[in-house]
């Protein structure tokens, strides 16, 4: 078996036909049985399906172009883009374009560092050329929406998205981003019905959380407490068993720990959380706990006209609720305080005595106050009681 060029390991030419390129693929499988030779097996089955795909086969003999320079280009350009050395990025991808300047993928990695270098005019131009060129290119189009919604072109970016959803309905981030064209538009009921029409194509599964999840804030934002009562019963509604619940649980925390503590469909989301749980989980339930520290008991929370979602297309806001984990830490109480009772117990007692006072007091004032503050009650109701049996001659 060779390990390097495709059509040689196949013994055929890089002319091969498709009827030639499958004989020669049989003859191999043959000689090399899955169940004798699984590894050979193996690597024929990928020579044959890349050579056999027009398009992988396009891009593979690219790669293969000028002793293997085309890929190291391709490799280097996408280690610059993801050390964001995006000047260096262009300057090898202009060199390239200079031997392949037709090549699909060299102009698409050209548009997307026009892209970060926030050249938006010439990555638009770019991604124009290639959607008229392929337009059955599904990236393209995405990349060309994006685009127009990270300039605040809501319209030009909802007609890309909804040609998209045409494409592809199964594709749920395609609705999710054409729905938030339309909350950025001021159409929230468009917004809204993007949504119930992709849930409405097949029978909804924790998986479809996310498009249910846009309509939790979109109810929110139309102020429309009954369609926000409803989205909350659906996404309840997902925990059809254990692994669902669990599922389930971890995209809302997902969600909910991207939410501001003064935000209040905190409250609410976690709400929904608590009663999903149903104390199942141990981890949900410290995690719980622990919001409850932040933002305060689980109240029901009144209603505020002007709730602000996060945007699909945004950065997600400063994480300020904990993740899940352990919340068991006894609340600590005041430096002063445990300087102070310390130094009352060492002068008037022992100095010993006043130190351990003092560690005592910070590390577990929260548990001893709620000690002194029950053994205090249990004092004022013996007193009352005594002062009663003194007045009826007792």
């Amino acid at each position: 078996m060779s390990s390097g060029n495709y059509y040689e390991s196949l013994g055929v030419s890089e002319t091969v036909t498709a009827v030639e390129l499958q004989r020669a693929y049989v003859r191999m499988i043959r000689q090399y049985t899955n169940e004798a030779h699984p590894e050979e097996f193996e690597f024929y089955t990928k020579v044959y399906k890349t050579l056999k795909d027009p398009e992988r086969r396009k891009q593979y003999d690219l790669s293969i172009q000028d002793g293997g320079q085309y890929q190291e280009n391709i490799e280097k350009i996408q280690v610059g883009f993801r050390n964001e050395q995006y000047n260096q990025a262009m300057t090898l991808i202009r060199q390239t374009i200079k031997n392949y300047p037709d090549d699909e993928r060299m102009l698409n990695l050209q548009a997307q560092c026009y892209f970060f270098l926030d050249m938006p005019s010439e990555a638009e131009e770019l991604l124009l050329f290639l959607v008229e060129e392929y337009p059955q290119n599904e990236l393209y189009l995405s990349q060309l929406a994006s685009l127009y919604f990270s300039q605040d072109e809501f319209r030009e970016s909802a007609a890309l998205y909804k040609r998209l959803v045409e494409k592809d309905p199964e594709e749920n981030n395609y609705s999710i981003n054409l729905s938030n064209c339309f909350l950025h538009l001021g159409e929230l009921d468009e917004a809204c019905q993007v949504l119930e029409n992709k849930l409405r194509m097949s029978t909804v599964t924790v998986y479809d959380f996310p498009l249910l999840s846009e309509l939790y804030f979109l109810t929110a934002i139309k102020n429309d407490q009954r369609y926000h009562e409803n989205i909350i019963s659906r996404i309840e509604s997902l925990a059809e068993n254990a692994e669902d619940r669990k599922k389930l649980l971890q995209l809302m925390i997902d969600v909910a720990v991207g939410l501001d503590t003064d935000n209040y469909l905190l409250k609410e989301l976690v709400q929904t959380i608590k009663k999903i749980n149903r104390n199942s989980d141990a981890q949900v339930s410290r995690w719980i706990k622990k919001v409850e520290i932040e933002v305060g008991p689980l109240e029901e929370p009144e209603a505020d006209p002007s709730p602000l979602p996060r945007a699909n297309n945004q950065s997600p806001p400063r994480r300020q609720v904990h993740t899940t984990g352990d919340s068991s830490e006894p609340v600590r109480g005041s430096v002063l305080w445990a300087i102070i009772f310390g130094l009352v117990i060492a002068f008037s007692i022992e100095p010993f005595l006043g130190i351990v006072i003092g560690i005592v007091w910070y590390f577990f004032a929260g548990p001893i106050k709620s000690v002194l503050s029950c053994l205090g009650c249990l004092g004022a109701v013996l007193f009352v009681l005594a002062i009663m049996l003194d007045s009826c001659g007792l």
